[in-house]
């Protein structure tokens, strides 16, 4: 996709991760019935920085979607890769 969508991020002082490193590891998750990642997809609306943790908003690419599970899953195992969840 051309144009970068757009994403709301908060960082908390004594955060150690940007948010550009939390939106990286989220382009390693693909939606498994569509071939785009879920921030090109523009389904990432919010990242929360804390200390602790990370949190990120987001949404599906349709109402009742069959792989909700699995695409959540790849959110939060990608947020593992920082070392935080």
């Amino acid at each position: 996709m051309s144009e970068q969508p757009t994403v709301t991020t908060q960082v908390d002082a004594g955060a150690t991760v940007q948010p550009e490193d939390v939106i990286e590891v989220l382009r390693q998750c693909y939606d498994p019935e569509i071939p785009v990642n879920i921030v090109d997809l523009g389904l990432i609306y919010d990242i929360a920085i804390k200390p602790e943790r990370v949190d990120v908003k987001m949404t599906l690419t349709a109402l009742g979607c069959p792989m909700a599970a699995d695409v959540m899953t790849m959110s939060e195992e990608a947020r593992w890769e920082l070392g935080m969840v």
